[in-house]
């Protein structure tokens, strides 16, 4: 019966130790995938201002040209 009972108490920790495991794995991607999507709106963010600004500057140079 005490075996019984310790083989069940053991079951039920490694069962909350794989629970908590998932969590935290589950934890670490949505940080990871939160951290990536944050640098690629960075990103992006950057490259159209960057790009916005080359157009400006190439729209003034082609006005400038013309005149």
């Amino acid at each position: 019966m005490m075996a019984t009972m310790r083989d069940g108490l053991k079951a039920n920790r490694e069962a909350a130790e794989e629970a908590k495991a998932k969590q935290i794995d589950e934890a670490l991607t949505d940080a990871a995938e939160s951290k990536a999507t944050d640098a690629d709106e960075k990103y992006y963010k950057h490259e159209e201002e960057h790009y916005s600004k080359a157009g400006w500057v190439n729209e003034k140079k082609a006005e400038e040209g013309e005149r």
